[in-house]
């Protein structure tokens, strides 16, 4: 088994060991000597900053590696080596250039699997049959992206016994959000004898919780139903108070649908990089130990220390089809120790560029 497919095993992906360190390490310097090879932008990456394979030996070596602007993906399609990509999307920068996004079958299967463990892990998978509440887009409505791909997903750890979009196209081929039909959808499910998913953007979210509390005062969901929310807010920034947001969202969701708050998860990725980030039963996002975060300077690209903010950079092993092995993200936050002293708590305040258009901003547009 590859370092790689050995650390994309593990079960609990929050939990961290020397040995799940050994195997990060290992699957990272395997994906660097291939991009090496076979990435020219890598290649020039490391080349700037006298970057040598032999030089990751540590954790603590991390920070040596090269990175790669992810707004490179913007720019033209990217592939390294020879492999057949097996699924492509891109992201839903529909108002300027979209990111090309690749994967092949060993990514693919990886990113399945974390999935599958990280869901196993916090007591989310359910074999009962599931009504989903998608407040957010179906593929016919935008086509392949990574944010609807990253919904879609989460509907399959609890089989589907329906599947409501409240995203759609009119007759002339535009997305709307129809309010009132995910409402009385919302209506009908809590009817329903079966635990509901409500998947989505928040700013959709809060919409349609608002609607049912002014429609209802309270409408309680069946037993272990769930909320997964993720995406942020429309010009959301680390100076306006989007935390704040979405605890009132999350607190007004726990009255009006009764939910728990273990049973209310925040989700942050971004499609170039295809991992996860999800919150723990206190609301924190947690960094999986198939990824490292770091934060660096703005002006000067040093690593700064636990708390502080800067450029968020993110490492993972899990796809060489693309340079994407190390890559400086658009977005500002701050990466905090745990209980066990590990840098392993994921703030992200919000995008350097605030011209930026991401998929939450679209649909709170809706």
């Amino acid at each position: 088994m590859t370092p790689s497919r050995a650390l994309f095993s593990i079960a609990n992906p929050w939990h961290y060991t020397p040995t799940s360190d050994a195997l990060f390490v290992d699957a990272v310097r395997d994906a660097a000597a291939y991009l090496l090879q076979h990435s020219p932008e890598f290649r020039q990456a490391a080349d700037e900053v006298g970057f040598k394979l032999e030089a990751l030996r540590s954790i603590d070596d991390l920070p040596r590696l090269p990175w790669i602007d992810a707004a490179i993906y913007k720019q033209r399609p990217i592939r390294c080596g020879d492999a057949t990509p097996a699924v492509t999307f891109s992201s839903c920068g529909t108002r300027g250039p979209e990111s090309d996004v690749a994967l092949d079958r060993t990514a693919l299967t990886h990113a399945a699997l974390l999935r599958q463990q990280l869901m196993a892990s916090q007591g989310i998978t359910d074999r009962r049959p599931t009504n989903y509440l998608m407040l957010s887009y179906d593929q016919e409505a935008v086509g392949l992206r990574g944010a609807g791909w990253a919904n879609i997903f989460l509907t399959r750890f609890a089989p589907i016994h329906a599947r409501h979009f409240a995203v759609r196209l009119t007759a002339d081929s535009q997305p709307t959000f129809d309010l009132d039909g995910a409402v009385a959808q919302l209506a009908e499910f809590a009817s329903q004898p079966h635990p509901v998913r409500i998947i989505g953007f928040p700013d959709l979210i809060w919409r349609t919780v608002v609607a049912v509390q002014q429609q209802y005062t309270s409408l309680p969901l069946p037993e272990d139903s769930l909320l997964f929310h993720g995406g942020g807010w429309k010009g959301w920034s680390w100076t306006d108070g989007s935390g704040g947001r979405t605890a009132a969202m999350t607190a007004l969701c726990a009255e009006v649908f009764e939910l728990k708050r273990n049973r209310m998860r925040e989700f942050f990725n971004f499609t170039e990089h295809c991992i996860p980030y999800m919150s723990d039963a206190d609301g924190r996002l947690r960094i999986p130990l198939q990824s490292r975060v770091l934060a660096r300077h703005p002006d000067t690209f040093e690593v700064v220390p636990p708390g502080s903010v800067g450029v968020l950079q993110f490492i993972t092993p899990l796809n060489t089809l693309q340079p994407s092995l190390s890559l400086l993200s658009g977005d500002l936050g701050a990466v905090h120790r745990d209980e066990t002293g590990r840098e392993t708590i994921l703030e992200v305040h919000g995008r350097i560029d605030p011209q930026s258009v991401s998929c939450a901003d679209l649909a709170a547009e809706l």
